[in-house]
């Protein structure tokens, strides 16, 4: 079928398809531009993806007429038989040699030999990701549609291409849902029910855990408001994975749909060059809850970064003295101890969490007022004045930070004479 889809390219895009596809057509090779790329063209969304299929060695086209051609390879991974490449004007591409899959058991990485583009097509999660456009000069803009991933677009229809689909990859159950969510679709009707019957029988158990959470922080991150989706996921049984006998906190989804809406106003007034993880803020309201020793399973489990464990603890465990009487009357000095170690994430989610006028506004100061407060003075200037053994520095350091906070120190002087003052005692 022969459709005028890579008109909508960006300039520079459909320059390095046309490249590739006259390249490959000189060495009797057909090219196909395929998968999210060709879903996002028909719906009229942007994507920069550009993935291209080959049947034939893509690692041995791209070391030779690629790389002769002004190509720079960036990485290579040949037990996948793909190449990731960057044309002259900053475009990156990932070439695949054209391949089908098998699995040894469900959940386990494929295992991957050459094929035909129906083989690579069919290996793909939905029918919506499994078109594919030739880019040969004698057939550019042909589309490959052998599982009617178009007639599911125009649907508006999320659907699996084999009923094994959900066993032999549970990490699509997942995908499933955002993809419907993402697009405003609805799985197909047999899909549903293969996607449930892959949760009776516990199919995530197959998947490494981490491999699922990291599936699981697409979720959450990439969706505006991943409220919805949540919902959707929490009625289906497919949250299951994150503790033994998990159920949902009461008010979550309203949290994190509330969440959503005030989180781009929150974020430009406090993070400023900060990186802030996005996945992260929706993931603490529905873990909050959890036992510390349930916590700690699924961080290690799931085999979070040092940076993520500290994040999550230092989040609850400041929920977890939320409720002392001591918030109405807290000093600037225990309000920076309480707050120091809370991350930015957790402090969006604490001030919907919390209906404590006190602990919202201790939390504002501490952003507003105490965050940014350091001492003038380093251990050098401590040592040029005095100050010894080098193990008090610390706490001097510290005591001068709390007065300064407190309003009691206001300058570089007054800095000094207090560690002075300090080190004497």
């Amino acid at each position: 079928m022969k459709m005028r889809l890579l008109t909508c390219l960006p300039p520079k895009i459909s320059d390095v398809l046309k490249t590739i596809g006259r390249l490959a057509e000189a060495q009797g090779i057909p090219a196909y531009f395929v998968g999210g790329g060709i879903r996002d063209i028909i719906l009229k969304r942007p994507n920069l993806d550009v993935d291209i299929v080959l049947e034939a060695d893509a690692i041995k086209f791209a070391r030779g007429i690629l790389q002769r051609s002004g190509f720079i390879i960036k990485n290579v991974y040949p037990q996948f038989g793909t190449v990731t490449l960057e044309d002259v004007g900053g475009v990156k591409v990932d070439l695949a040699t054209a391949r089908k899959e098998t699995y040894a058991h469900p959940g386990a990485l494929p295992n991957v030999s050459a094929g035909t583009i129906h083989d690579d097509l069919f290996r793909r999660d939905f029918s919506i990701n499994a078109m594919a456009v030739l880019v040969n000069p004698s057939g550019w803009g042909n589309l490959v549609d052998d599982f009617n991933g178009l007639v599911d677009l125009k649907a508006k229809k999320v659907r699996i291409l084999h009923e094994q689909s959900f066993i032999d990859d549970p990490t699509r159950i997942l995908r499933a849902v955002r993809f419907e969510q993402r697009f405003h679709f609805h799985l197909e009707k047999k899909t549903l029910v293969f996607l449930k019957e892959a949760l009776q029988r516990n199919a995530v158990a197959h998947v490494k855990a981490p491999r699922y959470f990291e599936e699981f922080k697409k979720v959450l991150g990439e969706l505006p408001n991943p409220s919805k989706c949540l919902q959707r996921l929490g009625r289906l049984g497919a949250l299951g994975f994150l503790s033994d006998r998990y159920r949902m906190p009461n008010g979550a989804i309203r949290h994190i749909s509330q969440i959503g809406k005030t989180m781009s106003r929150y974020l430009q007034s406090v993070s400023r060059d900060k990186i802030v993880e996005r996945w992260l803020i929706f993931f603490l309201p529905l873990v909050y809850k959890l036992s510390l020793p349930q916590l700690e399973r699924l961080i290690s489990r799931f085999q979070c970064s040092g940076e993520e464990r500290e994040k999550i603890f230092s989040f609850w465990q400041f929920w977890h003295t939320i409720d002392q009487p001591s918030w109405a009357k807290i000093s600037p000095r225990d309000i920076y101890k309480r707050c120091k170690p809370v991350s930015l994430e957790g402090f969006l989610v604490l001030r919907v969490l919390t209906s404590s006028t006190a602990v919202r506004s201790a939390i504002d100061r501490f952003l507003k007022e105490f965050a940014g407060v350091h001492p003038e003075v380093n251990g050098e200037d401590l040592k040029l004045a005095g100050v010894k053994p080098a193990k008090k520095m610390g706490e001097i350091l510290q005591e001068i930070l709390y007065q300064k906070i407190e309003g009691r120190v206001h300058s570089y002087a007054d800095e000094i004479k207090l560690a002075q003052t300090l080190n004497s005692n």
